[in-house]
């Protein structure tokens, strides 16, 4: 299997803990008896709330991180490196509302 590259904001803690769901997975799915994959289905159900957990912890964390790295840039003058930050935590996504060609859709858009 191709591998994923690793996100610079995950912590260590939680790429082990989703090595331990992958082997998991693994035994649960190399179980023949139904009644030895019940504990395991429990198991791998539980990390995977903990991996969520703290994936969205680690994920806040670095957000925060970023927050405070544009609020020191700010506090310096420095617009240019805190817009690039507000605009890595934001995300760029592409504005769909100017791309219009129709004109008589334009002038609904506008009077919206």
């Amino acid at each position: 299997m191709k591998k994923s590259p690793k996100n610079e904001w995950m912590s260590v803690e939680s790429w082990d803990l989703t090595e331990k769901r992958a082997d998991k997975k693994k035994s649960l799915l190399n179980t023949l008896s139904r009644d030895a994959s019940n504990p395991l289905e429990l198991e791998y159900a539980m990390l995977v709330k903990t991996i969520k957990k703290s994936i969205r912890a680690d994920n806040r964390r670095s957000i925060e991180q970023k927050a405070q790295k544009a609020e020191e840039a700010a506090k310096r003058g420095d617009s240019r490196s805190g817009d690039h930050i507000s605009s890595e935590i934001v995300g760029n996504r592409p504005k769909t509302d100017g791309l219009v060609k129709d004109e008589s859709r334009f002038l609904l858009i506008l009077i919206k």
